[in-house]
C-alpha cells in the first residue's frame, strides 16, 4: 500500500513538471509568435522602403541619366535590401517552422500528461479497491472473532454447567 502512496505521490510530481514543461513550451511558442509578428512587421515595412527606392531610382534614372555613379549606389544599396529581405523572409520561414516544432513539442507534452492523469486515475482506483478490501476483511475479521468470543463463551457456560452437574454426582 505504501509503493501505491510512493507511485501515486511520483505520477503527481511528474505531472506538475510535465505542466510546467508545458507552460514553458507554450511560452516559448508565443514569443516565437510575436518574432514571427515582427519579422512580419519589419518585412513590410522594408518593402515600402524596397518600393519607395525603386520609385527613386527610376526618377532619378529620368532625370539624370548622367549620373551612373550616384545609380549605380542606388542599385547596390537596392541589392542590398533586396538581400535584407530575403534573409528576413528566411527568418519568417525559420520561425514559422520553429512555431510548428513547438506547438507539436507542446502537442507532446499534453499527451503526456493525459497519459499521467490516466494512470494517476488508474492507481487512485486501485487504492480504492484495495482500501476497500482491507476495509472488507476488517469487517470480515470482526465478524469471525464475534462468533468465536461467542462460541468461546457458550463452551465456557457448557464447562461450567458441566463441573456443577459433576460437583453435584459427586456428593
Amino acid at each position: 500500500m505504501t509503493n501505491i502512496s510512493h507511485n501515486l505521490k511520483v505520477t503527481r510530481e511528474e505531472n506538475e513538471y510535465l505542466k510546467v514543461k508545458l507552460s514553458q513550451a507554450s511560452n516559448e511558442v508565443g514569443l516565437a509568435h510575436n518574432r514571427v509578428q515582427e519579422f512580419k512587421a519589419d518585412s513590410s515595412q522594408l518593402i515600402e522602403k524596397h518600393n519607395e527606392r525603386e520609385a527613386e531610382i527610376s526618377a532619378l534614372t529620368q532625370m539624370h541619366k548622367g549620373y551612373h555613379t550616384e545609380s549605380s549606389n542606388l542599385e547596390l544599396e537596392l541589392d542590398s535590401l533586396q538581400n535584407h529581405k530575403r534573409d528576413l523572409e528566411e527568418k519568417i520561414k525559420s520561425s514559422t517552422t520553429e512555431a510548428k516544432e513547438l506547438g507539436q513539442h507542446n502537442s507532446g507534452l499534453q499527451n503526456q500528461i493525459s497519459e499521467h492523469e490516466m494512470k494517476s486515475k488508474e492507481r487512485q482506483e486501485e487504492l480504492s479497491a484495495i482500501l476497500k478490501k482491507l476495509k472488507d476483511n476488517e469487517n470480515e475479521s470482526s465478524s469471525k472473532i464475534s462468533d468465536l468470543t461467542s462460541q468461546i463463551n457458550n463452551l465456557l457456560n457448557d464447562i461450567g454447567t458441566l463441573n456443577a452437574q459433576k460437583n453435584e454426582m459427586e456428593q
